[in-house]
């Protein structure tokens, strides 16, 4: 359910010798539904933040009960329903989004089934089809800083492929890694819309089970047009008591030239991993090795991600027995948990809050987008802005005893 609540400023003071400012937004939900909400991806800018969020309904004669929808949110306007395509039963996710948040990319379903999407307040939300010869699928994952070239999967005559697409030549499948069942997904590209990264199966990869499938980690420059897998840190034996290898690409930075993602080594079966062509694969950190990156910065010296946070191992990314928290990485101080980051640096104390995953971050670093588990137990997407400060009249208000103007629905902010 969603809930109007007050704007609440809490200034917290910041310890002694932290000179930096960071205001924390949770962002509320859409109308409807069971509390709940998912942000996916940020804008390069900082601005505009995508995912999705539980809605119920009735559209004719047909009941929707907590089902996804997706929205796009900004600090001017607060949470928006983006609705879904036309013609088929109700979801959409927000998954991409350019560089100034005017083009959304994601996937709805359509009369024909799920379909990926592409969004921009002109045109609204437009399916962009699918591959040809395989059961009818698409999913769109993340889009250029310019809009124009959209990456993700399609079921094709081959299978699942990673495919790119651009308003002048459709959707093009880019094949997969040689050696193996044939399957691919794009999960991210450059800003410059050079490069995307993404997961294939191939010969290095290994399928030991029904429930676990490991993939090898690719990196598909544009220009090219070749896939190149980007290998493992090690195999893994250890705990999987079967040799199990393999590799994802999550996220590429702004030219290309960095990768992160997770990879098997020797003994545990998920170590997120930094790729460069100089240095090749290496661990990103080995503070969290069951650590899934999922951003970068436009420079790749920051990296966000979420990581578990006990003593139990994970399945798989995101499996069961884990519990997520938030991490970031930076390339002069490692990795450290995202909320034990916010106190250290900033003075930022999140009391009640449970941040699980930092999902985004703006080119520069300074915005960061994810979701976590807020002080009243439900799933909440979030957004921390590291170098505003509260305008002096806002905190003049709290003086004199608080805020009546009512924001969009369920945001709140916290201010150190």
């Amino acid at each position: 359910m969603n809930r109007t609540c007050m704007l609440f400023l809490l200034p917290f003071l910041a310890p002694s010798g932290l000179a930096d400012a960071a205001l924390f937004y949770n962002l509320g939900d859409l109308a409807g539904g069971d509390f709940h909400s998912e942000a996916n991806a940020i804008s390069a800018d900082g601005s505009t933040v995508v995912g999705f969020s539980k809605v119920s309904f009735t559209e004719g004669l047909t009941s929707y009960n907590n089902v996804d929808q997706a929205f796009r949110w900004s600090l001017g306007t607060g949470m928006i329903a983006m609705g879904d395509l036309s013609g088929g039963t109700f979801t959409s996710r927000a998954n991409g989004v350019s560089g100034d948040g005017s083009v959304i990319v994601g996937n709805g379903n359509s009369a024909s089934g799920q379909e990926a999407f592409r969004w921009t307040a002109g045109s609204g939300m437009t399916g962009i089809g699918d591959l040809t010869g395989g059961a009818f699928f698409s999913q769109a994952n993340d889009v250029s800083a310019d809009g124009n070239r959209i990456v993700g999967a399609s079921e094709s005559g081959n299978g699942l492929e990673a495919f790119e697409y651009t308003g002048g030549s459709g959707m093009l499948g880019i094949g997969d890694l040689p050696g193996d069942t044939f399957r691919s997904t794009a999960t991210a590209i450059s800003d410059n819309g050079a490069v995307i990264v993404g997961r294939s199966d191939s010969a290095l990869s290994t399928t030991p089970s029904v429930d676990i499938s490991f993939d090898e980690a690719f990196r598909f420059p544009v220009v090219s047009g070749s896939l190149t897998g980007l290998g493992v840190l090690d195999t893994n034996d250890y705990f999987c008591g079967f040799d199990c290898t393999g590799s994802a690409a999550t996220a590429v930075s702004a030219d290309g030239s960095i990768v992160v993602g997770w990879s098997t080594d020797d003994v545990l079966p998920f170590l997120p991993f930094r790729w460069s062509a100089a240095d090749g694969m290496t661990p990103l950190t080995t503070l969290y090795p069951q650590a899934v990156p999922l951003d970068i910065t436009a420079d790749g010296s920051v990296v966000v991600g979420t990581y578990n946070n006990s003593e139990a191992y994970m399945i798989g990314p995101f499996g069961g027995g884990d519990v997520p928290s938030a991490f970031i990485w930076t390339e002069a101080d490692d990795a450290i948990d995202f909320q034990e980051y916010l106190l250290n640096e900033f003075g930022l104390d999140l009391p009640g809050w449970d941040l699980q995953a930092a999902t985004g971050v703006s080119a520069d670093g300074t915005v960061i987008t994810g979701y976590g588990i807020n002080p009243d137990g439900n799933r909440e997407a979030w957004v921390v802005d590291l170098t505003a400060v509260p305008e002096p009249g806002a905190l003049s208000l709290i003086a004199l005893g608080g805020l009546s103007t009512l924001l969009p629905r369920g945001r709140r902010f916290f201010s150190a």
